[in-house]
């Protein structure tokens, strides 16, 4: 199984202002030929605060279809995050989610890859956003 448990759906609003739980598996690409430089790390969801990218020079997802692992650092930082009234604020969660990606690990990738994925963050869409935790 290739979902991860983070604590909250990832939700897409639709048109009909119901949100819609988005399946992880969803958010999968093909895999690209061993040795592309990917200039993007997957997922990327549309009309979201959540968008993978890398800085150039970097090469992410070259032989996986995911991507990264970004989703498992997700996890583990919102695990070690204190709730504030049984809440998560989305801003403070990128950013030490970013502090955790960018920290230098070696990771077994053909052809001297180097992988850092990291998370963009826009202050303005996240600075108010709160998850409020499964019990």
């Amino acid at each position: 199984d290739s979902d991860v448990d983070i604590g909250f759906d990832v939700c897409v609003l639709r048109r009909n202002e119901k949100g819609e739980r988005l399946p992880q598996n969803h958010l999968q690409v093909s895999t690209a030929p061993p040795g592309t430089n990917i200039a993007y790390s997957p997922p990327y969801l549309e009309n979201s605060a959540i968008v993978f990218s890398t800085p150039f020079g970097y090469s992410t997802g070259a032989l996986s279809s995911f991507g990264s692992h970004a989703w498992g650092v997700l996890e583990k930082t919102l695990k070690d995050m204190e709730p504030v009234n049984g809440s998560i604020n989305l801003l403070d969660w990128l950013k030490k989610t970013n502090g955790d990606l960018a920290k230098d690990e070696d990771f077994e990738i053909q052809r001297n890859l180097k992988y850092k994925p990291l998370l963009s963050i826009s202050h303005t869409l996240t600075k108010q956003i709160l998850f409020k935790l499964k019990p």
